[in-house]
């Protein structure tokens, strides 16, 4: 029972709640360890069950899907569960709101079920992959085995990560992989910023086994796609951070503010 990634369903509508957890309790690998039918339901059962992964539906009662994750982020667990919307609302500003606050996947009523089980397993898997090496670093560390700043590395790609979903761009979307690639690079060796298509795209072009053009291609298309959600919803903080309303949004201008931005908080 160990080895199944526990899941938590919050959803008022009662019948599909009890549908998914059939299905997904007949996929294998999976248990679902109880149905919320309401946002503080929800932060009980979380409490309770500390699920591996909770679905999460937006419009809920007494405490709607934002409501909980507002208060998921102030409470005090040892391991945040990974949190799947899975809502009718499929407008940009709720998609917006609901990664700044936490949600590592997003997916829109109606839905493909056998993807929303794809998505648990990859996203559990991202997420045990990178708690094993963080403890096996640790460990190293204080062995002495290992070098303190490789520890420091490995949170570091965990800083660029967050700052790359708090633009709005999901890790599904595979610009997302790329942009993350091409600022830790820039990280490292600050002098490749002096041309990105000559000393980024080619070392991620090689890893993936694609071309240049298309690692640009999908950079630039989930940077549009960020700043374009940022502008509708005319968030001044963010608008402020990223200089949007200059023209100045260029893949080599987005990958240097993120790594300088990474630097100033890997130093804190």
């Amino acid at each position: 029972m160990d080895d199944l990634i526990s899941v938590l369903i919050a959803d008022d509508n009662i019948e599909f709640g009890n549908i998914l957890r059939e299905y997904l309790d007949n996929c294998g690998g999976l248990i679902v360890k109880g149905i919320a039918r309401d946002g503080l339901e929800t932060i009980g059962m979380l409490k309770e069950h500390t699920p591996d992964v909770v679905i999460l539906d937006l419009i809920m009662p007494n405490l709607d899907g934002i409501g909980v994750l507002e208060r998921v982020r102030s409470l005090q667990l040892k391991i945040k569960p990974i949190i799947i919307v899975l809502s009718a609302v499929g407008q940009d500003g709720f998609i917006q709101k609901a990664v700044q606050l936490g949600a590592e996947y997003y997916m829109v009523k109606p839905f493909d079920a056998e993807m929303l089980v794809k998505r648990i397993n990859q996203l559990y898997g991202e997420r045990y992959a990178k708690h094993k090496i963080n403890m096996n670093i640790e460990a190293m560390a204080e062995a002495g085995s290992i070098h303190p700043s490789k520890y420091a590395e490995n949170r570091l790609e965990i800083i660029v990560t967050d700052q790359i979903r708090n633009m709005g761009i999901l890790p599904n979307n595979a610009g997302f992989h790329y942009l993350r690639e091409a600022v830790v690079l820039a990280i490292e060796d600050p002098k490749v910023l002096a041309s990105v298509t000559r000393n980024i795209y080619p070392v991620i072009a090689g890893r993936h086994n694609i071309t240049e053009s298309q690692v640009n291609r999908a950079i630039r298309r989930a940077i549009k796609s960020s700043m374009d959600k940022i502008r509708k919803m005319e968030d001044k903080k963010i608008s402020s951070d990223f200089n949007l309303h200059k023209k100045d949004t260029t893949n080599a201008r987005i990958i240097s503010s993120l790594a300088n931005k990474a630097k100033l908080l890997i130093n804190k």
